[in-house]
C-alpha cells in the first residue's frame, strides 16, 4: 500500500508547486488527493518556520567547520566504504555477545571444577533426650543422628570425594559411587564407604564403628593429630594402616590411646536406636550409663570409679518411655550393689 501511494505522487509537480511555477498546469494533470495533502503539510511547515527568530542568521556550515577546526577534525569527511561501516557495526553487536559468551563458559568452568566456588555447608545437632533425626544429603545418602550428635554437610558433594564430619552416634546408609567415595570423619578416624549400611559411635574416646553391609575400610586421616590431653604412643598411631571391614565386624579406636581392635558382633543391635529400640552387648557399665544419659537428657556423675571396667549387656528390648525402667533392670541383674540417686530437676544421676 506504501509503494502504491508513492506512485501516485508527481514529484516534479510537487518542485514547481513549490517553486511558484506562473504556468497554470495542463487539463487532467492537477494535483491528486495525496500531491494536495503533501503541499499543505509543506505549507504548514513553512509557515511555523517563518514565526521564528533568528534562525536566517545562523550558518549551519560554517559553525560545523569551526566546530571541527576546535577538536582537530579534517575539514572534509573521509569517505567509507559501505561495507567498512557495516563490518564496524557488526563489530560493535558481535563484541557484547562475545564477552557474554565467555563469562558464561567462564562460569560455567569454574562450577565443574572442584574447589573453585565456595560450598555451603550446613551442621545438624541432636540435643540429649532427642529422638533420632534423619538426614537425606544431596547425593541421596540418608544419616541417621541418635541423641547428644552432631552432622556437618556440604550442601552439593563437589570433587573426587563425598566428605562429612560427624560427632555423637550416626548411622549411614550411602548411596555407591565409586568415582566419588563416601567418607565420614570423626574425631581422628574417618571412614571411607563405597556404598554401604554402617554405624558410627563416638561420643567419648572409644570410636566404635560397625558394619551393616556394603564395604568399609577406617583409618587414620592425615595420619596422628596431637590433641590437649592425649596420652598415648605416638609410633604406635602413626602406624595404624587403613583396615578394611567386612559385614558384622566392628572396629573400635581408643583416640587416647591410639589402639584399633576389630570384633566380631551383631550389627542389628548397633542399629537399634533406629527403630525406637535398645541393645547393648559387652558395653563397659560407665559407656553405656552415659549413652542412657544421653538418650534421656541426664548428666551421669559417678562416686565410683569401679564402674569403669564393669561391662553389661541389654537385651533388644522397646526404648522406655523413662529411664528409671532401665536403672531398675541393671540394679536387679548385676552382681555387685549399684545405687542411683535421681535428681529431676537438676536434671543429674550420681552412680555410687
Amino acid at each position: 500500500m506504501k509503494n502504491k501511494r508513492k506512485s501516485q505522487i508527481d514529484w516534479e509537480r510537487i518542485h514547481q508547486s513549490l517553486e511558484g511555477d506562473p504556468h497554470p498546469p495542463a487539463p487532467g494533470n492537477t494535483p491528486g488527493e495525496d500531491e494536495a495533502m503533501l503541499l499543505k503539510e509543506i505549507g504548514e511547515l513553512r509557515s511555523a518556520a517563518a514565526q521564528l527568530e533568528g534562525w536566517e542568521e545562523v550558518n549551519v556550515e560554517d559553525d560545523w567547520a569551526k566546530v571541527k577546526a576546535h577538536i582537530g577534525l579534517p575539514a572534509a569527511a573521509p569517505v567509507i566504504p559501505l561495507w567498512r561501516k557495516t563490518a564496524r557495526y557488526a563489530a560493535i553487536i558481535a563484541l557484547p555477545l562475545a564477552m557474554a559468551g565467555a563469562l558464561w563458559l567462564f562460569i560455567k568452568h569454574r562450577r565443574a571444577v572442584p574447589g573453585r566456588l565456595p560450598i555451603a555447608y550446613t551442621t545438624l545437632q541432636t540435643a540429649k533426650g532427642q529422638q533420632p533425626l534423619r538426614v537425606t544429603l544431596s547425593d541421596g545418602s540418608t544419616v541417621w543422628l541418635n541423641a547428644g550428635s552432631s552432622l556437618r554437610y556440604p550442601s552439593v558433594f563437589t570433587g573426587t570425594a563425598r566428605e562429612v564430619e560427624m560427632a555423637g552416634e550416626a548411622s549411614f546408609s550411602i548411596t555407591p559411587n565409586a568415582r566419588q567415595p563416601f567418607i565420614a570423619k570423626t574425631n581422628d578416624l574417618q571412614v571411607l564407604v563405597l556404598g554401604t549400611l554402617f554405624n558410627i559411635n563416638a561420643y567419648n574416646e572409644n570410636i566404635v564403628t560397625t558394619l551393616v553391609s556394603g564395604k568399609i575400610a577406617v583409618s587414620l586421616p592425615g595420619g596422628h593429630h596431637d590433641l590437649p590431653g592425649r596420652q598415648h604412643d605416638d609410633q604406635q598411631a602413626q602406624q595404624i594402616p587403613e583396615q578394611p571391614l567386612i559385614p558384622g565386624q566392628q572396629a573400635i579406636y581408643n583416640s587416647r590411646t591410639g589402639s584399633l581392635t576389630i570384633n566380631t558382633v551383631d550389627p542389628q543391635y548397633t542399629l537399634a536406636w533406629q527403630h525406637g529400640q535398645l541393645a547393648f552387648s559387652n558395653m563397659p557399665l560407665s559407656d553405656l550409663l552415659q549413652q542412657l544419659g544421653r538418650l534421656y537428657n541426664y548428666e551421669i556423675i559417678f562416686r565410683n570409679e569401679k564402674w569403669t571396667t564393669q561391662h553389661y549387656n541389654v537385651p533388644l528390648m522397646p526404648r522406655p518411655e523413662t529411664i528409671i525402667p532401665l536403672l531398675e533392670l541393671i540394679k536387679s541383674t548385676l552382681s555387685q550393689p549399684i545405687h542411683f540417686e535421681i535428681d529431676s530437676v537438676k536434671r543429674n544421676i550420681t552412680v555410687e
